[in-house]
């Protein structure tokens, strides 16, 4: 079993789960470089100057490695807007365990935050495609095989990061599945992969009914998306620092909307037996 260290320090180690070994360390990588505005090319050009883009920020993430040489499949995870949490890691942990190569992306501690309140000003899909671009390059990983998964805010950025009306989409960006759990969903919109998103039917925090109708929407221009609802379940169901024992008003710190809701361990297995079927088979 691993022992975790402090989320935002050096993290290094060895631990040993149900599946196998796996190694677990701190990494960054560059996001890709800012180009500069229409506004300031044309600018330049009056001045026969000739602007560069700047440089991108380095981005931090916690990169799991499964037992053996590879190449293997890998996902990239998004985080939720409480920011990094050790559920996050128990999830990549998870996927480490079942040979996936598993890089959870640090978008708020990157800049300097800890959650959203501190750092509203963020680039979720791009953090995404600079982890691929990172993962990609990688000889222990399958780059034809690498996926998606965000909670919360970071599911809510997959629909923008995957999809086929977004200029932005870098060409080499080629993801396999993309998993949203509890996200924000789009009304209408397209997805350029396979796609499933996890929910459930007490969440007070996103609209299930918008979801429902955008996976209707999609179904109908044959773009591949399902839905999962999780009866009586809330926002955070996978979360066990949601878990409700004794009393909750202690004066322990408690994680961002605690009260409202609940750690559900019966969805949170269920969810991860699914996440891990339709990794495998890509049939959301």
């Amino acid at each position: 079993m691993m022992r975790f260290l402090p989320v935002f320090g050096i993290i290094v180690g060895l631990g040993f789960g149900a599946e196998g070994a796996f190694a677990q360390e701190e990494v960054t990588f560059q996001s890709t470089p800012i180009q500069p505005s229409a506004f300031k090319v044309r600018q330049a050009q009056a001045k026969s100057i000739e602007l560069l883009p700047d440089d991108g920020i380095e981005l931090k993430g916690i990169r799991f490695n499964p037992e053996g040489a590879g190449p293997n499949p890998a996902v990239i995870l998004l985080v939720s807007g409480d920011g990094l949490t050790q559920s996050h890691l128990n999830w990549a942990q998870t996927l480490s365990e079942a040979g996936y190569e598993a890089l959870v992306v640090d978008s708020f501690g990157s800049r300097g935050g800890a959650d959203y309140r501190d750092t509203p000003a963020m680039n979720m899909p791009d953090d995404a495609y600079s982890a691929f671009r990172y993962l990609a390059a990688q000889p222990e990983v399958d780059d034809t095989r690498i996926s998606l998964l965000g909670f919360s805010l970071g599911g809510s950025h997959l629909f923008t990061t995957v999809s086929a009306e977004n200029s932005r989409v870098p060409p080499e960006f080629a993801p396999q599945l993309a998993i949203a759990v509890y996200p924000v969903c789009p009304v209408d919109g397209s997805v350029t992969v396979p796609m499933m998103l996890l929910a459930g039917d007490a969440d007070k925090l996103i609209s299930l009914a918008t979801c429902r109708g955008f996976v209707q929407q999609a179904r109908a221009n044959n773009f591949p998306v399902s839905l999962h609802e999780y009866s009586s379940a809330t926002h955070f169901f996978d979360n066990p620092a949601y878990a409700k024992s004794g009393d909750i008003h202690a004066s322990k710190p408690q994680s961002m909307w605690f009260q409202d809701n609940h750690y559900d361990a019966e969805a949170h297995a269920d969810a991860i037996s699914r996440v891990l079927r339709f990794l495998k088979v890509g049939i959301p």
